[in-house]
């Protein structure tokens, strides 16, 4: 008969392992380009305002709508009705014959008035707004988490996860970002304009018990 030997693992140790795992498949899965590419709008609206139909885009895509309200005023009457159709096509029917044209940079939809030379410098002022923030990821021992997710709140298409020593790098204009791992409790860290790097200490969820974990082989 053939022997088979079993050896203890602790639940930490297995979450090591399984979090390089993880990290690992999360990084080749996650370009953030393709959220872009991939982002799909459903509207129906008649006789509605442009700024309405545009907040409706701004929450089905995450993108966020920039522009001077004194130069701009969104308060043409439009019908729209499409199913799935693609970010930049939708965004083409809104601001046919409107007065008005847009350009997208980075995760901003920005408007400006048709023939208008100032969109350029509006899009580059909003973009030196923009902040590089960078940090660990560490639980309440101490330990790099490896594969936690790090995510620009509101902007769900820009994100990343820590590497295998806990350490994350990211380029965000919100005030927010969302720290999340599975089996610890989920945090909200504040961005600073004069704090750059950021140390996070997460606590396991106390809803998730220690075990011990059998794997034989």
């Amino acid at each position: 008969m053939k022997k088979c030997n079993l050896r203890m693992f602790s639940t930490q140790q297995v979450k090591k392992q399984l979090a390089y795992l993880l990290a690992v498949s999360l990084v080749c899965v996650i370009p953030m380009s393709a959220f872009a590419q991939a982002l799909k709008v459903s509207l129906k609206k008649k006789n509605a305002p442009m700024h309405a139909v545009l907040q409706e885009i701004e929450k089905q895509s995450g993108y966020t709508l920039f522009y001077n309200d004194n130069q701009v005023k969104l308060t043409k009457n439009i019908s729209i009705d499409v199913k799935d159709a693609p970010l930049e096509a939708t965004l083409k029917q809104v601001f046919d014959n409107s007065g008005y044209s847009y350009k997208i940079v980075e995760n901003q939809i920005v408007v400006s008035v048709a023939g208008a030379a100032n969109a350029q410098t509006t899009a580059s002022n909003q973009q030196q707004k923009q902040q590089k923030v960078s940090g660990v990821v560490k639980d309440n021992f101490g330990e790099p988490i490896i594969g936690a997710s790090i995510i620009e709140k509101g902007v769900a298409s820009n994100g990343t996860i820590t590497n295998i020593d806990g350490e994350f790098t990211l380029t965000v204009s919100s005030k927010e970002l969302q720290v999340s791992y599975i089996g610890f409790i989920p945090q909200v860290i504040t961005v600073k304009p004069e704090v750059n790097v950021y140390n996070v200490v997460m606590k396991e969820d106390t809803k998730t018990l220690d075990e011990v974990v059998v794997v034989g082989y």
